[in-house]
């Protein structure tokens, strides 16, 4: 598939999610750590699985990058939980061990 916009991207997911049983997850990085990556937005993740609206297409939880782009990784989740299929949890800011600092991992 030619490189391109959102829309081919979109194209993609849909083409990938129609194999049984496979769930396909985006997953927004940070633009300071990955500059230029199309997706660099949970909100903007919400909005493409809503315009698809393909249950097998889900967003993949970094509760690092979530933070590095928000601030709040809590807020972010609650506002998204319900799209999420996959979660990566890492510690803040340093990035390692959870339980670090930065978020309570406890809930």
């Amino acid at each position: 598939m030619p490189r391109g916009g959102c829309g081919r991207r979109a194209a993609l997911a849909w083409a990938l999610a129609q194999a049984p049983g496979l769930t396909l997850c985006l997953e927004p990085l940070n633009p300071d750590d990955m500059p230029g990556y199309f997706l660099n937005d949970f909100d903007q993740a919400a909005r493409i699985l809503d315009d698809l609206a393909l249950p097998q297409v889900q967003i993949q939880f970094d509760l690092w990058h979530a933070a590095r782009i928000h601030g709040q990784a809590q807020t972010v989740w609650e506002r998204h939980k319900a799209h999420v299929a996959h979660i990566q949890i890492a510690g803040f800011p340093t990035r390692n061990e959870p339980g670090g600092g930065g978020f309570d991992l406890t809930g």
